[in-house]
């Protein structure tokens, strides 16, 4: 008679991949319910700010109207002004101000400030100008908060899988006392990936530009709290969630059913494709995916992933702004 198989053979790859997609689907739903509120109010509260340089040009300028031109700036709360120059050799005056993305140039009152025949010869949108305070404080708080659903939802599924009948060890077990090699040479091995990746991107003239250049944007236009709740999030909040979800979960599922192969490769793709990076990046990101999953299985803990995942984002950010 041929014996009952055990609780971990009753799970097909095809179910696990069913439930890996149905966690990742979760995890972006709870993100998004999270983070919208937070950006929503912080937009409504301070608007983004553009920079901008108008150039206008009148019949006749007077003598002492430049005050009052100030005055007026100082009596818009949307606006900032930065400096009203005069054009020497002709009726002009160059005003350089700040204002609601969204809004169009500043109109002053010329006539009412004694100058003639006004009108608009040249405005400028200076580029790459960070937003308002409130939205750049309210996103980097966002890259922390959300972390919060992914933990959450890890449990959750990881909770729900062994009462399945799948024996998934603790998330954050004490590793063995023998990690240092191990993480060495996972991290070895991702930097291998990585380097191929950007050999044959310049090769097949792939992007070979990521996310960094945003990342390291959006850390510069941030002072105070806002950078300490960014670099929090980006060195510990996103790696402990993202290993608890892909490492933990995915491929924790995976490899408790008997499939460590198949679950280390989704998790890797999964982890690298959902980055939603350019094409070499992604691939990068796929092989420190497979790096982390492997030392995952060599340590038996989830704590040198989180720590070697963690040391690349800061590491990386850190060199990226000196």
């Amino acid at each position: 008679m041929t014996p009952e198989p055990g609780p971990a053979h009753r799970f097909t790859r095809r179910g696990l991949l069913l439930s890996a997609v149905a966690d990742i689907l979760l995890c972006a739903l709870a993100v998004a319910v999270s983070a919208f509120p937070l950006l929503l109010w912080k937009a409504r509260t301070v608007p983004a700010a553009t920079e901008r340089i108008d150039r206008w040009r009148f019949g006749s300028v007077a003598s002492d109207s430049d005050a009052a031109v100030r005055r007026w700036a100082a009596t818009q709360a949307h606006l900032r002004l930065i400096s009203v120059e005069r054009d020497s050799s002709r009726p002009a005056v160059v005003i350089r101000y700040t204002a609601p993305r969204n809004s169009g140039p500043a109109t002053p009152p010329w006539d009412s400030f004694g100058y003639a025949m006004p009108y608009l010869e040249r405005s400028t949108v200076l580029p790459d100008t960070p937003p308002g305070g409130g939205r750049r404080f309210a996103w980097a708080l966002t890259v922390l908060v959300s972390a919060i659903p992914l933990l959450w939802i890890a449990a959750v599924r990881r909770r729900d899988a062994r009462a399945a009948g799948l024996d998934m060890p603790p998330l954050l077990v004490r590793p063995g006392p023998e990690i240092f090699w191990p993480m060495f040479a996972a991290y070895a091995g991702f930097i291998g990936i990585a380097a191929a990746a950007q050999i044959a991107g310049k090769l097949l003239h792939w992007n070979t530009t990521g996310n960094l250049a945003d990342l390291v944007a959006a850390a510069r236009s941030l002072g105070g709290w806002g950078r300490a709740f960014f670099f929090l999030g980006v060195a510990a909040g996103t790696p402990v969630a993202e290993e608890c979800l892909f490492r933990g979960l995915i491929y924790g599922r995976f490899r408790a059913a008997g499939y460590p192969v198949s679950g280390a490769i989704l998790s890797a793709v999964l982890f690298g494709v959902c980055h939603t990076a350019p094409i070499v990046a992604t691939i990068a990101l796929c092989g420190f995916g497979l790096m982390l999953a492997w030392l995952y299985q060599r340590t038996n803990s989830l704590w040198p992933p989180v720590v070697l995942h963690g040391f690349h984002n800061a590491w990386v950010l850190l060199v990226a702004l000196r």
